[in-house]
């Protein structure tokens, strides 16, 4: 008895995952990071990919800052100054109503998708681009096609 309650489990679990991806394929169900990336104008976006990253790191610095586990000055960035966008752009984005946790989710997703470490993320940052050991080369239009599957 308990197996089949077991397997009438899973296969509820499993029927639940295709539905929603399912969902999730056909827009029904609307993932507020995406719907918000996607509004953007498509020429301003990897410059919102650069900004709003730019805002999860600095963020994660000073977080490792404060509990003493980061004291690498050369790693910071001087938000917006060092990103290149122009004083109008940033304007708007400081003044867009961003969904919650955009930027913590943005951050964690190029972190843990593409396996980089700080100096990486500021490397991406800085440069819209990073190359890694392996020859596999990032760039923030890339990241764009990839986001946001929050």
């Amino acid at each position: 008895m308990a197996k089949e309650a077991i397997l009438g489990a899973i296969w509820m679990a499993v029927w639940v995952a295709v539905a929603i991806a399912a969902s999730l394929k056909d827009g029904s169900v609307g993932l507020p990071g995406r719907e918000f990336f996607k509004a953007l104008p498509e020429d301003e976006q990897p410059d919102y990919l650069t900004f709003e990253l730019s805002r999860g790191y600095t963020e994660k610095v000073k977080e490792k800052k404060r509990n003493l586990q980061f004291r690498d000055e050369e790693l910071t960035i001087n938000v917006p100054d060092d990103l290149g966008i122009p004083d109008g752009l940033v304007e708007k984005f400081e003044a867009l109503e961003v969904p919650q946790n955009f930027t913590e989710n943005l951050y964690d997703l190029v972190k843990t998708e593409f396996d980089l470490d700080e100096p990486r993320i500021r490397t991406l940052i800085l440069s819209r681009s990073v190359c890694l050991v392996n020859g596999v080369c990032i760039d923030l239009d890339d990241i764009g096609a990839l986001c946001c599957p929050f």
